[in-house]
């Protein structure tokens, strides 16, 4: 049958309402929701995806850098930053100087003579450059030979001029004639002395007072420094030719009566 439409009477066309379907407790809206509503998202969704994607990317966890095979770092040390340790570059060098003694008598030595009598390189036809410029006295090794006389001893006496005051001591050992020790005699620098300290060669002191008997033996045991800091100390010789190596004697070039045994030297 064929519906039947008023004129007077406009025809309205509404369309289904995308609420929640009515139930007892919540009753169905009447407002309408238009169309294309559903694929539209709200302002803030975009923001809130952006922040959550940072945060995962500023906590995820950075990779291990690997190192090649074969390198390890040094205990104490950072992969980032790495600084060399503190260190001495002076070189340090221990050892024993042998002498031996040509003519009875007293000897005064001093930091100079002992610098030189370690050994140095001719620096002019009559100077020698010092290539030690600082040393530490551990001991003096004598080995005395027969005595000639009843005046023939061997005894040393070491410098008291240092900041602290010590006793006035000579340590002597005296030879009938004729006779001998079979045994070395060992000097120890007392403390309290200037050879029990580091002496450099920027001021000349007396160190140790030694009375020798000729042809008895010397060891002089010290620790001493290459020049570093300290320029090289330079001794006055008669003849040198530059460039050669010179072991001088321990009393001086110019007395040259403790000779270095079997080394070149000159006076």
């Amino acid at each position: 049958m064929a519906a039947a439409f008023s004129r007077d009477r406009p025809v309205v066309m509404t369309r289904p309402s995308l609420a929640a379907p009515s139930t007892p407790n919540h009753p169905a809206s009447a407002a309408h929701v238009p169309v294309g509503s559903l694929a539209r998202r709200a302002p803030d969704d975009d923001w809130a995806s952006d922040v959550e994607l940072e945060a995962k990317v500023k906590t995820a966890p950075i990779p291990k850098t690997r190192l090649p095979s074969g390198l390890k770092l040094g205990k104490g040390t950072s992969p980032t930053v790495a600084l060399p340790p503190s260190l001495n570059l002076s070189a340090n060098v221990r050892h024993t100087a042998r002498f031996k003694v040509t003519t009875t008598g007293s000897y005064l030595i001093t930091n100079e003579m002992i610098l030189a009598s370690l050994g140095g390189i001719g620096s002019s036809t009559t100077s020698v450059a010092s290539w030690a410029s600082a040393f530490k006295m551990d001991s003096v090794t004598v080995w005395p030979s027969p005595s000639l006389s009843a005046e023939d001893s061997t005894s040393l006496s070491w410098s008291v001029g240092t900041a602290f005051q010590t006793p006035d001591e000579v340590l002597d050992l005296s030879l009938p004639e004729g006779v001998t020790v079979t045994r070395a005699i060992r000097f120890v620098p007392p403390k309290g002395s200037l050879a029990a300290f580091w002496l450099n060669d920027q001021t000349t002191t007396d160190v140790m007072l030694i009375k020798l008997v000729a042809g008895s033996v010397v060891d002089l045991n010290v620790n001493y420094r290459l020049s570093a800091a300290f320029g090289a100390n330079s001794v006055t010789v008669a003849t040198a030719v530059a460039g050669a190596v010179y072991y001088l004697a321990l009393d001086g070039p110019s007395s040259n009566k403790v000779v270095p045994v079997s080394l070149p030297t000159t006076s």
